[in-house]
């Protein structure tokens, strides 16, 4: 990637140096504003209460776990949502939060 290329969604970044990802990390998030809420009402709690915020989402509850490795991560979000998200059956995102969990059980097993 060069300074100047556009980023489009999905894109696969390669980073050569610190500076080069401050500089990508700053093109991504120009557009966005402070206060834009980027919640899917899919990921928001059903049944808020004392320990669980009604404005929380999936990811808030991945950083209160300190769970930093992202297959534990996209599996937790995929059994969060499943049987909520429109055009995804509950079989379906389970299915995927599977597979997360089976790539990083492949990954365990390749580091030992």
């Amino acid at each position: 990637m060069k300074c100047g290329d556009e980023l489009k969604p999905g894109a696969i970044i390669e980073v050569g140096s610190s500076a080069e990802m401050r500089e990508i990390s700053t093109r991504l998030s120009a557009p966005f504003t402070v206060g834009t809420s980027f919640k899917p009402p899919y990921y928001r709690p059903i049944r808020p209460s004392k320990a669980v915020a009604p404005d929380a989402d999936i990811w808030d509850v991945v950083h209160a776990f300190g769970i930093d490795e992202p297959f534990r991560a996209m599996a937790m979000k995929y059994l969060a949502r499943a049987g909520c998200k429109e055009g995804e059956s509950e079989r379906d995102a389970i299915t995927k939060a599977m597979e997360f969990l089976q790539r990083r059980l492949t990954f365990l097993e390749s580091v030992g």
